[in-house]
């Protein structure tokens, strides 16, 4: 999942997307910035000119080629974790490293831990320790023995310990692990609980260790965020980093470091579109089905900031005087990352979709701030923020976290408490909704619903000046109609402009109770505008045996091509994993990409970059969750025979005709714009 497509050669394809258009430039590019020299590493890359970037309309340009520094330092700082125990993606990223062509004046030195084995012999999984490389091969500097490398402490030393033993007129630092953005943070240490650092620790690594960076690295998912950037403003000049997550194999290091190496002087932003572009272009680009990475200028963050307080300012104003249905709805529709569970938007496209006062100077403005991005996907702009939608329960922490960095504007934060208010209101207003098999059954849970009394935003007040034009569904079950020999669901205009999602479910009544089937993105409405509730009775299969299937994430790429993707719940050799298979334009029929690790978090959690191949002789038990006929959870259970993973055939996908002996059970679950569930009659 690495450095997607291959395109032509030397030439770069910029996507800069203001004022609601798209527009693609393509630049062509010397030769000395994309290939190594061939000459001997005395051999300098030769500089280049301003004005061969230079674009008058929506391009990006370089405001510098060359520093003129002499010497350089590059601070590798890698948590191994899993995806270096599980994977060996670390060691395979220091292989990169060390093919780098480097000059003696440039330094690279890397720094692991945090993973209990490594692929690499030289490596201990039993301490921290401290490399540098020398002629293409690792030395060993220090043992530091077993520390938290979730510890700013640890962060910090490993900063000024590397100025002080390998001096540099300039210095870089990569981070490279998990990363959960604005809400995780980033890194995993194995051996410490998987603790990693908070936005607020690294920003006391940094200032802790006094060394000013021209650029700060994320080799992470999700790091691309404008409250990253502005808690590195201070102490760095960019940052590199993807709104997206990332693969395990992650960032291409060895041209751009041979670049670096060959020319000390090359410029961050020079140096930057190489590492963009090795991502998206490099030899395991195939890894990657969704890319996105970005060079942030840090210098232009600050006016930024203030200009994004005051249009979240003016959009309170307008929030309070019954706007929440058009944030709302620009919320929901907008560029998400990391399947939408790390609560961070493209801020251009969430801006473009609200269409709010003030909009147009802040992405006016991105266009200084964002140096270089790529993405094939529509709706990423370079830089993402975060937006409390999904889970509100987590939004006191991240308050906590944000005034910490020092994010503390009361109408930038102060249009989120509002906006939280007032769709927690809609919540409560809406009531208890039955789940389809609560009303089969009769039975009701009794949950008890989520009480915010105790956290800093919550002022009920808020709701309830909204509540004259709050609108939700009338009721928790959606009845039917019979329409040209099936079933709809009619709504009016107005309520369908509330609902934000909508999704098959499927059961299995085996008699005893129900197999859950999963759920499936599909949603098609006939000429009337009313909603059709059909069921093919085919269902996703894998080798031609069905099986549960929940779907993740659809969208639209730059090129206008369509896909989709979700996972099927399985075991191998013990452990919970899930099968990812994916549908685009050019793979009707689907396939499998790999699998992860099951996540056991219901919220946020650390995200599982590296997806894994199978290999000759797997044997995939496919599991799925079965309900009694009161509507309790019973257990999970195996699906049909065991899948032997055989690598001449691969996995096949496809759609199977369900088995006639169960009685099929289905229906749509609909979702409004304050995040309240509604099942149609099944």
């Amino acid at each position: 999942m690495k450095k997607f497509f291959k395109v032509l050669l030397k030439v770069l394809v910029i996507l800069a997307a203001i004022i609601g258009v798209s527009v693609i430039v393509l630049l062509l590019i010397p030769d000395e910035m994309l290939e190594s020299s061939s000459e001997s590493d005395d051999a300098e890359t030769a500089s280049v000119a301003e004005s061969d970037y230079e674009e008058a309309d929506n391009g990006y340009r370089i405001i510098e080629d060359d520093t003129g520094d002499e010497s350089a330092t590059v601070m590798v700082y890698i948590v191994g974790s899993d995806l270096e125990s599980g994977g060996g993606c670390a060691s395979d990223d220091i292989e990169e490293m060390l093919g780098a062509r480097l000059r003696d004046e440039v330094n690279v030195v890397i720094q692991t831990g945090g993973a209990r084995y490594w692929q690499n012999p030289q490596i201990s999984g039993d301490s921290c320790q401290r490399f540098s490389i020398q002629d293409g091969e690792l030395k060993l500097e220090q043992d530091l023995g077993l520390v938290n490398t979730g510890d700013p402490d640890t962060l910090s030393d490993f900063i000024s310990w590397t100025e002080e033993n390998f001096e540099a007129d300039r210095y870089g630092l990569i981070l490279w692990n998990h990363g959960g953005g604005t809400i995780g943070g980033f890194g995993a240490d194995e051996f410490f609980d998987d603790d990693g650092l908070e936005l607020q620790e690294m920003q006391q690594a940094l200032s802790d260790a006094g060394v000013h960076m021209d650029f700060v690295g994320y080799d992470a998912c999700l790091m691309g965020t404008v409250e990253v950037a502005y808690m590195l403003e201070p102490y760095a000049d960019y940052l590199i980093a993807s709104e997206e997550t990332e693969p395990g194999t992650g960032w291409y290091y060895t041209e751009w470091l041979t670049m670096l190496g060959q020319n000390p002087g090359t410029s961050t932003e020079v140096l930057g579109r190489k590492i963009v572009d090795d991502y998206v272009n490099g030899p395991d680009s195939y890894y990657a089905n969704s890319y996105t990475m970005s060079v942030i200028r840090l210098s232009e963050i600050p006016e930024f900031y203030h200009t994004l307080c005051n249009y979240m300012s003016q959009s309170r104003v307008a929030l309070r005087n019954d706007s929440y249905e058009t944030f709302a709805t620009a919320r929901s529709g907008a560029r998400a990352y990391g399947n939408g569970n790390f609560e961070q938007i493209d801020i251009v496209d969430y801006i473009q979709r609200a269409d709010a006062e003030g909009g147009k100077k802040v992405t006016d403005m991105l266009q200084d701030v964002v140096a270089y991005a790529d993405t094939n996907l529509e709706g990423a702009n370079g830089l993402s923020m975060y937006f409390p939608y999904v889970y509100p329960d987590y939004y006191e922490d991240i308050i906590n976290i944000l005034e910490a960095i020092g994010i503390e504007n009361q109408d930038y934060l102060g249009f989120f408490d509002d906006f939280v208010n007032i769709m927690v209101y809609g919540q409560e207003a809406a009531g208890d909704h039955l789940s389809p098999l609560e009303t089969l059954s009769g039975y009701e849970s009794g949950e008890e619903s989520v009480s915010y009394e105790d956290t800093s935003w919550y002022d009920p007040g808020i709701g309830a000046q909204y509540a004259g034009t709050l609108q939700t569904l009338d009721t928790g079950e959606l009845y039917l109609k019979e329409k040209n020999g099936g079933y709809v669901l009619s709504l009016s205009d107005e309520e369908w402009q509330i609902i934000t999602n909508v999704e098959l479910q499927v059961y299995l009544d085996d008699g005893e109770g129900y197999l859950d089937l999963g759920s499936d993105n599909v949603a098609e409405w006939d000429d009337d505008g009313d909603l059709k509730v059909d069921f093919d009775y085919t269902w996703v299969a894998l080798n031609g045996q069905i099986v549960p299937f929940y779907a993740e994430q659809q969208g639209t790429r730059v090129n206008g091509s369509w896909y989709t993707y979700g996972y099927v719940p399985a075991e191998l050799e013990g452990n919970d994993i899930e099968i990812i298979l994916y549908w685009d334009d050019e793979h009707d029929d689907g396939y499998v990409t790999g699998y992860r690790s099951a996540s056991e978090s219901e919220g946020p959690s650390v995200y599982d970059r590296n997806l894994k191949k199978f290999k000759e002789g797997d044997k995939i038990l496919i599991y799925c969750d079965y309900y009694t006929y009161d509507g309790n959870y019973d257990s999970s259970y195996y699906l049909g025979d065991p899948i032997v993973y055989s690598s001449s055939k691969g996995l096949s996908v496809s759609y199977e005709y369900v088995d006639e002996s169960y009685d099929t059970v289905f229906w749509c679950h609909l979702l409004d714009i304050y995040r309240n569930e509604y099942w149609t009659e099944t």
